[in-house]
């Protein structure tokens, strides 16, 4: 089994986004539709970088049965505003935008905390093997 690839330079990743994925058969799509991020200045919108949105996909949405409903419900409100963005760019014609009253986040991870080491023999996640 191959390892997972790592990112080792996200700006380099993130210059070919959308730029150019090949399709099912073998032609090379660019994304359409893109999230840019920037602001208003001297009535031109300024954008550092943006997101494909084309190529997205919706988060999934935990099943009834999860242990935390708030999470579930924010996950079904994310998926909500995903689909209410796609109303919103199917309504585009060629080379028009909109401005959208979205929030940008800007999120660095937390420092991992020092845990308390588990017993395996007391962890439920390994209980009863994996089934192969």
């Amino acid at each position: 089994m191959s390892k997972p690839s790592i990112i080792t330079n996200f700006n380099a990743f993130t210059q070919n986004l959308g730029k150019k994925e090949p399709s099912k058969n073998g032609d090379y799509t660019p994304s359409e539709y893109w999230c840019n991020i920037g602001l208003v200045k001297n009535g031109v919108f300024l954008s550092p970088f943006g997101v494909p949105l084309d190529k997205q996909r919706k988060k999934t949405i935990p099943g009834p049965l999860t242990k935390n409903p708030e999470f579930r419900n924010q996950r079904i409100a994310e998926v909500a505003l995903h689909n209410k963005i796609e109303e919103v760019m199917a309504s585009l014609k060629p080379g028009e935008s909109v401005i959208l009253p979205l929030q940008v986040e800007i999120r660095r991870i937390s420092e991992k905390e020092n845990v308390e080491e588990i017993d395996p023999s007391e962890n439920p996640f390994l209980e009863g093997g994996f089934g192969f």
